[in-house]
């Protein structure tokens, strides 16, 4: 089990996102997904997410899957490949507006107060 660390400030926490898996974890939340959904969605074997977010393992291509997951989720590549919270030009994680023939709703996502 992952060790997330939180730093509270009053009545927000902001979790550690050092981690691939804690990262996973957070777009698939975002997404409103449980893991085999989520997996699906991404056109990834459930088993591999699952083994993703429970053992803090990368994928062999983490590049490639990180593509996919970024594509279809909207979250920011940099975002999920290296946890960086302003990545490119303070570009939020979430937000990206979808494609137009996708049905993906953006995603307003701030982790900090």
């Amino acid at each position: 089990m992952h060790n997330l660390t939180m730093t509270t400030h009053a009545t927000h926490w902001v979790p550690d996102t050092d981690n691939f898996s804690v990262r996973l974890v957070l777009v698939r939340h975002a997404m409103g997904w449980n893991a085999k959904e989520a997996a699906l969605a991404c056109g990834i074997s459930p088993q591999s997410w699952r083994e993703w977010e429970l053992s803090g393992r990368r994928p062999r291509d983490y590049e490639g899957v990180c593509k996919q997951i970024a594509v279809r989720t909207g979250c920011n590549l940099i975002w999920l490949m290296a946890g960086d919270p302003n990545p490119i030009g303070g570009a939020p994680a979430f937000g990206a507006l979808p494609r137009e023939d996708s049905n993906l709703q953006p995603f307003d996502h701030k982790f900090a107060a």
